[in-house]
């Protein structure tokens, strides 16, 4: 009687938001806000994944012939975990309430009791109600999805038909539809760092305050979404099910881009303030949206391209790794940039512990390019038979792998977009070869010759590297890099 007395709402006049907030303000569950999150940021990647252009297909032209399997396992795992936070969003007595109910309308009610039955949960008067209702539905598809994923082929129409039963269940919820929301939720979407808080606040003009509120909060959330990406896990569907998480940082990064250059430019123009004013924020604003555009295509594009059909754990692993390290990195170096712009004094490292700033960034990669062309030179060595050779030709492509791997994990976020299709071409290159190719005469010499040709673009990076102004007069650290070269070795 206690729990029923606290879960009780009066609905009144107030809406589907106010009632829904109400009850969960009063819900005794441990962790509700962090399952809420995460259950609508799973809402929310369903109905984009089912849009093709959020996934990183590289074929999109022949969409219509692909083998949709892999996407609909992707789907199902999603469903299931929906399932499961939906399921802890209930109190124990509701829960068991529904199990009941679900075994009355399964095995004993007679067809006009579960007319009734199903009207009821319908109506969705209590925000409970909607619980019930997508739990059901989604426990309906997870059945019969798993059916259909015994077809051995999946087509192009029963994955964008199973997207639009799923998003028309999702956008029927009352309560637990996400795109029916606020755009920001107070419960979760706060700016909470003191010293950017602060930045903010002491804005003067109300209009370009709450344009950089919209693009920081914006900014904060997909860095929340990236929190749910782990690729330490060692299960290759898990990694792919990341997919879902990136399809709907694709739609949202997509989307905020067209507000800083389309609503938020216009705005800042309608703010009232000196010309001075408006071309600094507007420039600082273009320059956001240029670099989370670009890095995201970079990831889209070449990173993340046909994930879902590699099989590889370890390539997996690199290639979930690689993308969460270049969009955190991008959406940290934007909050950052902002920041800066409203109070220089604003360390990065306050805002984000582990935040890297530009000119450590450009020293790392310079350095790392620095080691990787010398590793370079050291297989040529080995290839032509030099007997100061450092590395036996047996080792040669583990040694490249090794480095290939340090590269991703550390360096490979700060490659500019267009260089980075010529690293990940060379590094896929590289990855697809077995020791016994390089006893192949045809094989061996198109090795030789890649690898001369991927050293000579890397010595021409180097150099542009060593142009950009925040390196000036900053020589490379020769002996620490020689020192981690000798490790691959």
């Amino acid at each position: 009687m206690e729990g029923k007395k606290i879960l009780q709402v009066d609905t009144g006049s107030e809406n589907s938001y106010q009632l829904r907030e109400k009850w969960l303000e009063v819900l005794p569950l441990e962790d509700k806000d962090a399952k809420l999150f995460e259950l609508e940021m799973l809402l929310r990647g369903m109905d984009r994944f089912f849009n093709v252009r959020n996934l990183p297909i590289a074929d999109l032209e022949n969409v219509v012939l692909r083998n949709f399997h892999n996407e609909m396992k992707v789907v199902v795992m999603g469903i299931d975990r929906c399932i499961l936070l939906l399921k802890s969003l209930l109190p124990p007595e509701d829960a068991n309430v529904f199990n009941f109910q679900m075994y009355l309308e399964n095995s004993l009610l007679i067809d006009y009791a579960r007319d009734k039955f199903i009207l009821n949960n319908l109506r969705q008067t209590h925000p409970r109600e909607s619980l019930y209702l997508m739990l059901l539905a989604f426990i309906n598809f997870s059945v019969i999805l798993k059916a259909l994923l015994n077809l051995k082929h999946i087509s192009y129409m029963a994955f964008h038909h199973t997207g639009q039963i799923v998003s028309r269940e999702i956008a029927i919820n009352r309560f637990f539809n996400p795109m029916e929301m606020p755009a920001f939720s107070p419960r979760y979407d706060k700016i909470t760092i003191p010293e950017l808080k602060k930045a903010v606040a002491r804005i003067k003009n109300s209009k370009v305050r709450s344009t950089y509120s919209i693009i920081i909060l914006a900014l904060l959330r997909s860095l929340r979404y990236l929190e749910h990406v782990n690729p330490d896990v060692n299960s290759k569907d898990h990694l792919r099910f990341y997919t879902l998480i990136f399809s709907l940082l694709r739609s949202e990064i997509e989307s905020l881009v067209k507000f800083i250059e389309g609503e938020g430019a216009r705005r800042i123009k309608e703010a009232g303030i000196s010309e001075d004013e408006r071309t600094e924020h507007l420039e600082r604003f273009d320059s956001v949206a240029f670099q989370i555009d670009i890095e995201s295509k970079k990831v889209y594009r070449q990173v993340l391209r046909d994930i879902l059909e590699v099989s590889s754990l370890n390539r997996l692993r690199s290639m979930v790794e690689s993308a969460k390290g270049i969009l955190r990195n991008i959406l940290e170096q934007s909050v950052v940039l902002l920041a800066h712009g409203l109070d220089e004094n604003i360390d990065g490292r306050v805002i984000f512990p582990d935040f890297i700033p530009r000119f450590e960034q450009s020293v790392r990669l310079r350095e790392d390019i620095f080691i990787f062309i010398k590793i370079l030179e050291a297989v040529e060595r080995s290839l032509d038979g030099a007997k100061d050779a450092e590395i036996p030709r047996r080792r040669i492509l583990s040694v490249i792998n090794d480095y290939i791997s340090y590269f991703m994990n550390l360096s490979f976020n700060y490659v500019r977009y267009s260089d980075s299709e010529e690293f990940i071409d060379f590094f896929n290159y590289v990855s697809s070869l077995k020791k016994s190719d390089l006893e192949e005469k045809r094989k061996f010499n198109e090795f030789r010759f890649k690898v001369h040709v991927f050293k000579t673009f890397l010595e021409t990076t180097l150099g542009l590297i060593n142009n950009r102004a925040e390196l000036s007069g900053v020589p490379i650290d020769q002996e620490h890099a020689m020192e981690i070269y000798r490790q691959f070795l």
